[in-house]
């Protein structure tokens, strides 16, 4: 059969098991969820990582500005995927991203938003440091 050319039927038997297979992920991410929050620490212990300027123009206040709204977005999302676990995880990431594999999903996103707190972190210190403002615990 052509994509597209779905009865009805076959498009509610397909979204019923679609919902079946995100319930079930959801699950096991949240049955793992007390694991992975030992691999996995508060966002207050993730660290800066060494962070470069490559854009053709100087650093400006604003900058940190930005780096610290990231930061806070980043920080926020990390801290509902640790309290929520698969709850908090997309029905994209918990079926097609991860192949079906809630616990995946869920490492990803926690795996993505620890690179992005420290991206955020090491970025907000280096315009800190070139801007000569002064270092707060961020």
């Amino acid at each position: 059969m052509q994509r597209g050319n779905e009865s009805p039927a076959q498009l509610a038997k397909w979204k019923a098991e679609r919902l079946k297979t995100i319930k079930v992920q959801r699950k096991r991410a949240n049955t793992a969820l007390p694991a992975l929050l030992k691999k996995f620490p508060p966002a207050d212990q993730i660290g800066p990582r060494e962070w470069k300027w490559i854009e053709n123009r100087k650093p400006r206040q604003d900058d940190i500005v930005d780096a610290e709204k990231d930061l806070a977005v980043d920080i926020a999302r990390y801290d509902d995927l640790r309290k929520r676990g698969g709850d908090a995880v997309s029905d994209f990431d918990l079926t097609i991203s991860s192949g079906h594999d809630g616990v995946a999903a869920l490492a990803g996103a926690l795996k993505f938003k620890v690179a992005h707190i420290s991206y955020n972190r090491g970025r907000l210190a280096w315009l800190k440091e070139k801007l000569g403002v002064q270092a707060s615990i961020f």
